[in-house]
């Protein structure tokens, strides 16, 4: 086991520990990387456990949902098992753990082998720059797959235009590539969970 070292982009971890999930969203706001449990003489001991586990952070713990960016697999070295998770590189977008929201307890960034907190400033750049970046908006797929827009439809008659039923989605570009709702939809829907920082 001694030929794995810590780096910026690798997390070693002799076993399980909830702060998985602080590291997974470190990743998520850096370069990426990988977290490497079960360095150590046994090895990973009650796999099924750690693997459902580690799903539910992936599921419910971190937002946005990050589970196109995160991948997870064994490895078998001398013996040992191991779970190896890949977290993939992004640009521009801000993740968090749930429990904490868009704060600096809940905003971490890897920096060297270690997790530090982003300031109340590196947060709202980040935020800001993933609703500037329409393409993200666009084509990622709405938190929520039932949306109406009753509101949206009464401020544009507010302001004298009609939207059509059958076509205002369309040339709204509320749907990706696939027909599924976006988050500019989910951002302009009556009830959104995307929140705001000021």
């Amino acid at each position: 086991m001694s030929r794995y070292i810590e780096s910026e982009t690798i997390e070693l971890k002799e076993e399980y520990t909830d702060t998985i999930t602080k590291e997974i969203v470190s990743f998520l706001n850096s370069a990426g990387g990988s977290i490497i449990v079960g360095v150590k003489d046994d090895g990973v001991e009650k796999v099924d456990e750690i693997l459902r586990k580690i799903s539910d952070i992936i599921t419910t713990k971190i937002e946005p949902n990050p589970q196109d960016e995160i991948s997870s697999e064994l490895k078998f070295d001398e013996g040992k098992t191991l779970i190896v998770i890949y977290i993939n590189k992004r640009h521009h977008h801000i993740y968090c753990q749930k429990k904490y929201g868009f704060s600096s307890t809940g905003c971490t960034i890897r920096i060297g082998t270690t997790c530090k907190e982003m300031t109340p400033e590196q947060i709202k750049i980040r935020y800001e720059k993933k609703f500037i970046d329409n393409e993200y908006m666009l084509k990622k797929r709405s938190n929520s797959l039932d949306l109406s827009f009753r509101e949206l439809k009464i401020y544009y008659s507010e302001k004298n235009y009609h939207l059509e039923d059958k076509s205002f989605e369309t040339n709204l570009n509320l749907r990706n590539e696939v027909e599924e709702y976006n988050l500019l939809a989910e951002l302009l829907s009556d009830k959104n969970n995307i929140p705001f920082i000021l």
